[in-house]
């Protein structure tokens, strides 16, 4: 059973009036029952309980919700704790998934200790004693400070095959457990020996800050490969982490901006000299998964890769993965018929640092910071740098070079949607190539034709499919989630956790909203998605993945817009709960009888109908003003 199913079905076995009748005293008024509200102090009734929707309302103090919110306010519960109550209440056996989930984050925290323990005694094995003086004249001449080595924890492994082996089975640890967060290696003929040994080690750790593996570099010339790395692991990914990150993330985000590097010692002593952005690839192209880490921090990246081939290629590929991972701005586009298309170009600044020949970051940072600096700030453009590098070998003469050329920079060319750019670098290409500008124009056209009509039918049912499983509320969290900054719009149109009308839902608002003052400022501060997620309860997590997942398979929302989406989704949901409560007041006054005067609280809702109908009028306006119509109407009454 699926954690909506779950849900449901509990609200299918309990029913809703029987559960709140056994703290409020319910009468039957029409198809509605109305008792005095548990929340408030009221001498005439004004909570009334709707059984066909299944909800209760008061309309003296204005809660509201489910059987899961009545439960959660009157036994001052949280969510998991009223699921719990209410599941056991109906017979109703939570997910055993959830059972496996426990056990594996149990298992996920032992490891994670275990890692850590292991993080502590490479580090005591450095600074103390005889046994890491290697590793630190190694520092030493590499200008590492002992603050720097505090702070990213390095460590020592000792020569020995069962160094840490021995250290840690003594204190009780199983040498299966060592394999399995990739320490130890388990023998052929049985037994275990160490992963690492005569290596400075670097803590490689996840963005919240725990260790999940290790890099090695290994102190002598014999030794190879020169820097080796932790596996594979249940933590540890080499394709979803990056270096640095913990400490660089608080940085990245106040400069906007995050400068990627190759090695662990680029990152050492970029951070040693106070440039705090920099976080390291560990030597290989970045990954989609990495990307999107990033993106959640910064969408202004900097590539700083060594000046030879191998960084040079690296970049390349790291550019290209980068356009493939990162969101995809839509931006609409007249065509020469005076029609409007969507086009999309890469939501994102990307730049390249070209560092001086034979340098790389480490040595460039400690002999010239000034100049490390003058680089980052006067970093080219993406398209410059693909210019520089594709013609570095070019040859004029050559028509097969030209045709590789061309081949090469016009798709580049055609994801440029400001046309005096796309002119631009189109003019510099046939001035390299010496081929009539026309010529190239009229291939660069094919190339953005072919790319603006390849959009897979699979995204398309994808949109379609989302739409049908999430709407209106999921839409307006999920926008809150891109920009927290947009809470204090939501809240000046009046929406509350009341106008959720799904449980999970209404959780994740007040979640949101719980964060304190920094997820409701004015500040643009990205929220922290995984933290965020980790502390909900596991069904509203998973329902919470479920709509990111949902979302991020649809074509991005452009910044620029999304002030007016989250607007709209804010004023539709509290028209949708408007119009909902003026229903059920229609029907509780439908059971009045016409004979008798109206009491006070008839009154009251008379009243309420009537700044309802007001409120629903203007909204219903300013939804209609931000339409295409609304638009023509309002230009042809200034005009």
């Amino acid at each position: 059973m699926s954690d909506n199913q779950v849900l449901d079905e509990i609200k299918t076995r309990l029913d809703l009036a029987e559960t709140i009748g056994k703290e409020v005293t319910l009468k039957r008024a029409g198809s509605t029952l109305k008792g005095l509200c548990p929340f408030h102090t009221e001498k005439t009734p004004s909570f009334v309980v709707f059984p066909h929707s299944n909800t209760w309302h008061c309309f003296g103090c204005g809660e509201g919700g489910d059987i899961f919110s009545f439960v959660m306010k009157r036994e001052n519960l949280s969510f998991s704790e009223a699921l719990h109550l209410l599941a056991r209440q109906a017979g109703v056996e939570l997910r055993k998934p959830d059972e496996a989930d426990i056990a594996a984050a149990q298992e996920r925290e032992q490891l994670l200790a275990l890692l850590s323990t292991a993080a502590t005694t490479y580090h005591q094995w450095l600074i103390d004693g005889e046994r890491g003086g290697a590793a630190r004249n190694y520092l030493e001449r590499r200008k590492i400070s002992p603050a720097t080595v505090e702070q990213f924890q390095l460590g020592y492994a000792p020569p020995q095959w069962d160094g840490l082996l021995k250290t840690l089975t003594s204190r009780g640890i199983q040498p299966a457990a060592l394999e399995k967060v990739g320490l130890v290696i388990a023998r052929e003929n049985g037994g275990y020996y160490d992963r690492f040994r005569h290596r400075l080690l670097f803590p490689i750790r996840d963005p919240q800050g725990k260790v999940i593996g290790f890099g090695g570099r290994a102190l002598d010339d014999e030794t190879q490969p020169k820097y080796l790395n932790s596996p594979q692991t249940p933590l540890f990914d080499k394709g979803r982490v990056l270096f640095g990150l913990d400490v660089a993330r608080e940085a990245i985000r106040k400069a906007d901006n995050v400068i990627i590097v190759e090695g662990y010692m680029d990152v050492l002593t970029a951070h040693q000299h106070g440039f705090q952005n920099v976080i390291a690839s560990m030597g290989t192209a970045l990954t989609r998964e990495q990307f999107r880490t990033l993106k959640r921090l910064t969408r202004s990246l900097v590539f700083a890769l060594d000046a030879d081939q191998a960084g040079s290629t690296a970049t390349q590929r790291g550019l290209e993965r980068a356009r493939e991972a990162l969101d995809q701005k839509t931006v609409p586009v007249i065509t020469s018929r005076g029609l409007v298309r969507q086009e999309h170009e890469v939501d994102a600044d990307i730049h390249v640092l070209v560092l001086p020949e034979g340098m790389d970051p480490d040595d460039l940072i400690k002999q010239r910071p000034a100049q490390w600096q003058q680089l980052v700030q006067s970093a080219l453009p993406v398209v410059d740098y693909l210019f520089s590098r594709a013609i570095r070998d070019f040859d004029p003469q050559s028509a097969k070079a030209k045709s590789h050329l061309t081949e090469e920079l016009l798709p580049v060319i055609a994801d440029i949607l400001d046309p005096v750019q796309r002119v631009h670098y189109l003019q510099k290409l046939a001035q390299l190539v010496r081929v009539d500008e026309r010529v190239l124009d009229q291939q660069l056209a094919r190339t953005r034709r072919h790319r603006a009509g390849t959009a897979p039918a699979t995204d398309e049912e994808e949109q379609v499919q989302a739409s049908m499983a999430f709407g209106l509320e999921e839409y307006c969290l999920f926008l809150l989630l891109v920009r927290p900054a947009l809470f204090e719009t939501v809240e000046q149109y009046g929406l509350t956790d009341s106008d959720f009308q799904r449980v999970e839902n209404r959780e994740i608002f007040i979640a949101l909203k719980n964060r304190g003052p920094e997820a409701i400022s004015l500040h643009d501060n990205p929220l922290d998605e995984e933290a965020f997620i980790e502390s909900l309860d596991s069904i509203v997590a998973n329902h919470l993945r479920n709509v990111i997942r949902a979302y991020e398979s649809q074509p991005p929302i452009p910044t620029e817009n999304l002030q007016s989406e989250v607007e709209v989704a804010a004023q539709s949901l509290r028209l949708r709960n408007e119009n909902k409560e003026l229903s059920e007041i229609t029907l509780i006054l439908r059971t009045v009888s016409e004979e008798k005067a109206p009491s006070e609280k008839e009154n009251a809702l008379w009243t309420r109908i009537v700044e309802l109908h007001r409120s629903i009028r203007s909204r219903e306006q300013d939804l209609y003003s931000r339409t295409y119509a609304g638009h023509v109407e309002r230009y042809r009454q200034s005009a």
